[in-house]
């Protein structure tokens, strides 16, 4: 809807529901400093959320590193990969280099908590955890919450009848919706408000602006000046919304709340440009049906067997909830289908039903004959499909389903009487018997509106719209038509909630990262939150791109090279702050087709400096970068991007280029450096270490790359019979190279090179490969641990010394800026004694000689900053220094080396 009309209240974000979902984006808003309000149509607080176990599929966590259970990134990376193919759209990447972070920032609030509880993952691929990855919160005392407890919804049970809590602690997702809404409330930040149905959004040149809804006073326009987030569940709940989009099962079997999710966001949505995908998904499972027809989310069978209308079995019972849903789903023959046990479980279903039901709910005959005619099944089916079952069980063998062969089946067994040697078969020989209603349920659909990697709404193009994300069920779902492992319906809400506030805390309204195109311009450094002194920050000059151009030259150049059906689109096409001085990235995303198939991706471009823009170095080897990137993912398990394709011609875009994976996290910045304002300043000293100590695991990754020399012969080439001198070398005729035009001799520097010959290391020890520019900046964390290794372009053959000396040295340039600007900066960080025991205890290599390692690095630093200072000259941005020495910003610390009284801790 067009924007008209005056505004009712105004807020920053505006968050539509309070599932696990909404509430992880609201908090993260709230703690961005955004003043934030979340939007709940009904009476009560949580969604479905409340109502479920809370799993929570978040891979690769602390959490689990405390329980010790061996999961990590990488096996969730090959688990997803198994089951749902490539990455097309950058989101399976996007979830798992988030979610430790995601981990990370909710336990950092008191009211957060997590343990890990074993629950196997649904399918048998590379990746799986037998016990599972999923993480719970603890239970909540009420008395924590105070009144806001009422607010949360009560169990599934309870909510039916209308009744509130009952005992003392909130527990399951309640414990989460009571955890999330307490943190949220502390942040000062938020506003909660129940009974507000969205109605309309508003959208303003081309950019929504926030909502119309409807409240209890009437209706009300409330402005969100940074970003509308739905995640207000699906559209389960429509019997109408169902039937249009094909939707199995029925609105009254669904687990969703009475009155909610009924899909009002995704037709605001659509009603705004939204496009959406998936909608005849849901993440169905069995249900039995309770004496008023609704379903009861059922799971974990222990006992009796599943038969059809036909009185036939169709499946292995033990499935997970939504494979065996999908069975069902399969034939109308088998909604309902029936639940067939015996006496042994006459006091309690053989399964977990959510709510529980009375027996009374049941149907109970004398025998099957009976039970057959009261279910209107055909008598010799049922008896000739219960007798071949209870072989199975006598053998210990489900000849047509394979029950309890798999992890998952075994976990929820139990060992009944007279149970045989498989303990997931319990024969049904025992009058009297009985039978539960089984409908087709489900825990939400999972269709809805189309979203990138950061929670932006798409359009039918493709592009973002302005202003809107989506989380959760209210958006099409990563995962697409399956559903991997208990938890993943909450962990992604959580995770792409996460991702869209922040990406409204990061991008001011109306500011786009990509307009960057044009003549020669300076760049000046984000705006950091915290208090930068003036001096810490630097206006950069650099490499203009046309981005329009590099969109229309890159589109044909990868349709030949992707094999598109036609022309490959791209959107979103960034350039990251102050790309361009030694090279230039653009980052965008690709949509194609191939036989008719879509494919997306999300890509970088990284091209060579124009000699025009007064370069750093004096070269640029973009099939070195592109080689040593190719055999470190290869052969190594350090996380470095895919690279797909080199460009050596200046043909396509005027300079050579390459082109690899996008990988999504957080860096430490440069600009303002991260030693003043940031993530990593904000971080405790526990993730600081973790920081630190992950990327002293890169270094010794990088070093431990077998035949590196075989792999890279130009590096060997290069290298020679003395990988050192070789490297030193280069290094005199790289400062060289810096005072060609101006002739200026810059006495440290040389100086410098003196020390060196004086104190050359008298057994350097083999070559290794050198990652070079081997620092925590060019590292993209996901969390604490990194997700991707950048910045290969001063890759050589030397003395692993070298990138230690460069590791430690880069942090403390940054910290001795602190401390001349009387800041504290992070003086326990990247220490020189710490990364030395980090390294030796990984791999077991005795350092040596570091005090020449570390001196060679301030001088190597000071060529580079001597040409920094040069290009800052050329460019107007700062004058020539009073003294040669001046041309290096920390020449008093290189001094200081060279005479052996720099103080280093």
């Amino acid at each position: 809807m067009a924007g008209t009309g005056v505004w009712d209240d105004e807020y920053d974000v505006v968050v539509a529901g309070s599932g696990a979902g909404a509430m992880t984006g609201a908090l993260t808003a709230a703690s961005h400093g955004l003043r934030t309000v979340v939007l709940e149509k009904t009476s009560l607080l949580g969604g479905t959320s409340a109502y479920a176990g809370a799993a929570v599929w978040l891979p690769g966590t602390r959490v689990q590193e405390r329980a010790g259970i061996g999961d990590s990134t990488e096996s969730a990376r090959a688990y997803l990969r198994a089951l749902l193919g490539e990455d097309a759209d950058g989101r399976q990447e996007a979830f798992l280099a988030t979610a430790p972070e995601v981990a990370e920032f909710l336990e950092r609030d008191p009211a957060i908590e997590f343990e890990w509880r074993p629950f196997p993952d649904y399918y048998a691929v590379p990746g799986r955890m037998d016990a599972g990855r999923s993480f719970v919160p603890l239970d909540l005392p009420a008395e924590r919450l105070g009144g806001l407890a009422s607010l949360v919804r009560p169990p599934v049970d309870r909510d039916r009848t209308g009744r509130g809590h009952a005992g003392a602690a909130l527990a399951q997702g309640r414990a989460l919706i009571g955890r999330l809404l307490l943190a949220l409330t502390n942040t000062g930040n938020a506003t909660v408000r129940t009974g507000v149905r969205l109605r309309h959004l508003v959208v303003e040149n081309g950019r929504v602006t926030g909502v119309e809804v409807d409240t209890a006073d009437g209706p009300a326009r409330i402005r969100a000046a940074r970003g509308v987030l739905l995640a207000a569940g699906g559209f389960e709940g429509s019997g109408a919304m169902r039937a249009e989009h094909g939707v199995p099962g029925a609105a009254e079997w669904s687990m969703a709340p009475a009155g909610a999710n009924t899909g009002d966001p995704i037709m605001a949505a659509v009603a705004a440009g939204a496009a959406t995908e998936l909608m005849d998904q849901a993440w169905w499972c069995p249900g039995v049906a309770d004496e008023n027809g609704r379903g009861c989310f059922t799971l974990g069978f222990r006992g009796g067997l599943v038969v059809d209308s036909a009185g036939r079995r169709f499946a292995n019972e033990s499935l997970p909830y939504d494979r065996m849903g999908r069975e069902m789903a399969a034939a109308p023959e088998r909604v309902p289908a029936y639940l067939v046990f015996d006496s042994r479980h006459a006091d309690a279903l053989p399964a977990i039903s959510i709510p529980s039901l009375p027996r009374s709910a049941w149907v109970e005959a004398g025998s099957l004959d009976e039970l057959a005619e009261k279910l209107g099944l055909p008598a010799a089916a049922l008896a000739a499909t219960v007798e071949r079952f209870n072989g199975f069980a006598r053998d210990g063998v489900d000849a047509d389903f394979h029950r309890g062969e798999d992890p998952y089946d075994l976990f929820f067994a139990g060992r009944s009487e007279g149970v045989g040697p498989n303990p997931c078969l319990v024969p049904v020989d025992r009058p009297p018997y009985f039978a539960a209603r089984l409908v087709l349920s489900d825990l939400g659909t999972k269709g809805g509106l189309r979203t990138d990697t950061e929670g932006r709404v798409l359009d039918g193009a493709g592009r973002p719209i302005a202003g809107l994300y989506a989380a959760g069920n209210t958006s099409a779902s990563f995962s697409g038509r399956v559903y991997p492992g208990p938890g993943v319906p909450i962990g992604s809400a959580m995770v792409f909630a996460y991702r869209a506030a922040r990406d409204m805390a990061e991008n001011m309204a109306g500011n786009t990262a990509g307009d960057l195109a044009g003549d020669m311009r300076p760049s000046a450094p984000p705006e950091p939150s915290g208090d930068v002194p003036e001096a810490a920050r630097r206006v950069i000059t650099v490499d203009p791109t046309d981005l329009d151009a590099v969109r229309a030259a890159l589109a044909g150049w990868l349709a030949e090279r992707l094999g598109a059906d036609g022309p490959v689109r791209l959107s979103g096409l960034t350039r990251p702050a102050h790309s361009g001085m030694s090279s230039v990235s653009v980052l965008f995303d690709a949509e194609w087709t191939v036989a008719g198939e879509e494919r997306r991706t999300s890509l970088v471009a990284r091209l060579a400096p124009r000699p025009s823009t007064f370069p750093v170095f004096p070269g640029y080897d973009i099939r070195r970068q592109f080689e040593v990137m190719r055999a470190v993912a290869r052969h190594t398990e350090v996380p470095v991007p895919e690279v797909h394709w080199l460009e050596e011609s200046g043909d396509v875009l005027g300079v050579p280029f390459l082109v690899m994976s996008r990988a999504d996290g957080r860096v430490p910045v440069d600009n303002p450096p991260y030693v003043f304002d940031g993530w990593l300043r904000d971080a405790t000293a526990r993730e600081r270490r973790e920081v630190q100590d992950s990327g002293v695991a890169v270094l010794a990754g990088v070093h431990g790359l077998a035949g590196a020399a075989g792999l890279l012969p130009d590096l060997a080439a290069e290298a020679g019979e003395d990988a050192l001198r070789g490297h030193v070398e280069r290094e005199r005729a790289y400062y060289e190279w810096t005072r060609r035009d101006d002739g200026v001799r810059i006495p440290v520097i040389e100086d410098a090179f003196a020390w060196l010959e004086e104190n050359w290391p008298a057994d350097p020890g083999p070559p290794v490969l050198l990652w070079g520019d081997a620092r925590v900046g060019n590292i993209v964390y996901g969390g604490t641990r990194p997700v991707a290794v950048l910045d290969w372009e001063m890759a050589a053959l030397g003395p692993r010394e070298t990138d230690l000396g460069w590791f430690v040295f880069l942090h403390r340039f940054f910290q001795d800026i602190a401390e001349v600007l009387e800041a504290p900066g992070l003086p326990g960080f990247c220490r020189r004694s710490d990364v030395v025991e980090e390294y030796e205890r990984r791999t077991g290599h005795r350092v040596r000689d570091l005090d020449f390692y570390l001196t060679y690095a301030a001088l190597r630093h000071a060529i580079v900053m001597s040409q920094i200072r040069r290009r800052a000259i050329r460019f107007g941005e700062e004058t020539v220094p009073p003294t040669p020495d001046e041309y290096v910003m920390h020449h008093a610390a290189l001094r200081d080396l060279v005479a052996g009284t720099y103080a280093w801790e």
